[in-house]
């Protein structure tokens, strides 16, 4: 899947950009690391084959609700300081 592989290729870049205690300690949980990088993306692909692959079966429910809430309250704490930085990119006082 590619959205698997792109996640653990932008993971893989954080890592290779931590400081050295950081990059220490992480060094043998990589692949936890990597995990954690998809999120609850894993939930998605349970079971899956493409005859019920809409079903909302409990993983599936369980993995949007996750998105739904604690990742999109992740998401707007990032906001506003991007929202500030594209602001001033445009407007030159």
């Amino acid at each position: 899947m590619p959205n698997i592989i792109t996640h653990i290729l932008f993971t893989d870049d954080v890592y290779e950009k931590l400081d050295d205690p950081k990059y220490d300690f992480l060094e043998s949980r990589l692949q936890l690391m990597e995990v954690g990088g998809n999120g609850p993306d894993f939930l998605f692909f349970h079971n899956l084959n493409p005859t019920s692959f809409m079903k909302k079966t409990p993983l599936r429910k369980l993995g949007m609700k996750f998105i739904r809430t604690l990742l999109m309250i992740f998401m707007q704490a990032l906001l506003p300081p991007y929202k500030k930085k594209k602001i001033q990119k445009f407007v030159r006082i």
